[in-house]
């Protein structure tokens, strides 16, 4: 499931994923664009029409997908984490996180009733 998604564009980027938590007010863009057919339901994958939004994540994408050995190494250590990150990416991290936390706070509602259970 994918979060914290700002814009139009970034959850056009993502197409694909499975599930995607949009705020209202990109899921009314995102209503009120319109595609290359003509019409846009803006809410559902499963439909079986054609669509110009290309998905972006695919298992194929996926097998293709190449990697430099940088990116493959993984820190050995906490603080080799750390140190690569840099102060700009612990700040960008923090706060994506709290994001990702609120969300979750704001959501879980809403699952918990459509999985028939309170808290």
């Amino acid at each position: 499931m994918a979060g914290d998604i700002r814009t139009k564009e970034d959850a056009l980027h993502i197409a694909g994923c499975d599930y995607i938590a949009l705020s209202p007010a990109i899921i009314k863009e995102l209503e009120l664009t319109p595609s290359s057919l003509g019409y846009n339901d803006g809410l559902s994958a499963v439909n079986s029409y054609p669509s110009d939004v290309e998905a972006a994540l695919t298992p194929a994408k996926a097998q293709r997908a190449t990697f430099t050995e940088r990116q493959l190494r993984a820190a050995q250590s906490e603080a080799d984490f750390d140190r690569e990150m840099g102060d700009c990416g612990r700040d960008l991290l923090g706060k994506s996180l709290k994001r990702y936390c609120d969300s979750i706070d704001q959501l879980e509602p809403y699952f918990t009733k459509i999985a028939g259970r309170t808290n």
